[in-house]
């Protein structure tokens, strides 16, 4: 087990100075991502409403047609999870705290230089997905990164967490019900070629 993280004060700061290095070795593994994709059974989680259906989940994405990647995604985001929430290492990349969501849900993108009006369609980053569309080299992303910075210091939220307690709900039931199957959750390894970064730390 990780040691508890003590952050107050200073220490944050510190961290969020060096939070470009954060997905470095807060990132799941390759082999924790493909059994976050296997125990979801490789289709995105994320439940939708229209009033023919009720609630719903996708297994191709209606909106793209299925032309958008699967992506794994934090619930509670990592940066967040050790500033605010004092976590350790082991609570956040944990199988419960992490659910399958195809991209176009998870940061507005169906493939390159396509995508979703977050007026029209749930997206969970929305910062993502505008440095995303105004990407040409101009330093969209780390523009991105300090905004989040600048939000966790004021104690707001960067992420829209309108589905975050039925995701975890999810995220929880399907690790259970897994493990009962036989589904095994990897064991972290120290080497970083079995990592695989996340698109939103």
């Amino acid at each position: 087990m990780s040691p508890e993280i003590n952050l107050t004060g200073e220490v944050i700061n510190t961290l969020l100075a060096l939070a470009p290095l954060v997905p470095t070795f807060l990132a799941l593994t390759q082999k924790q991502r493909l059994a976050i994709l296997e125990r979801d059974d490789h289709q995105s989680q994320m439940r939708h409403y229209s009033e023919e259906k009720g609630w719903h989940t996708e297994p191709k994405c209606e909106d793209c047609r299925g032309v958008c990647r699967l992506e794994v995604h934090h619930i509670v985001p990592q940066l967040w999870a050790i500033a605010k929430l004092h976590l350790n290492w082991d609570e956040i990349d944990k199988p419960e705290n992490v659910i399958t969501t195809n991209s176009c849900e998870h940061v507005g993108r169906v493939a390159k230089g396509v995508y979703f009006n977050p007026d029209e369609k749930f997206v969970i980053h929305v910062d993502t997905l505008n440095a995303f569309k105004t990407y040409n080299g101009n330093g969209s992303f780390e523009k991105m990164l300090e905004d989040r910075k600048e939000k966790i210091k004021d104690g707001e939220i960067y992420w829209n967490d309108d589905h975050d307690i039925e995701m975890k709900q999810t995220a929880e039931e399907r690790t259970i019900t897994a493990k009962q199957k036989g589904w095994h959750w990897p064991e972290k390894i120290s080497s970083s070629t079995d990592r695989t970064p996340p698109s939103c730390p």
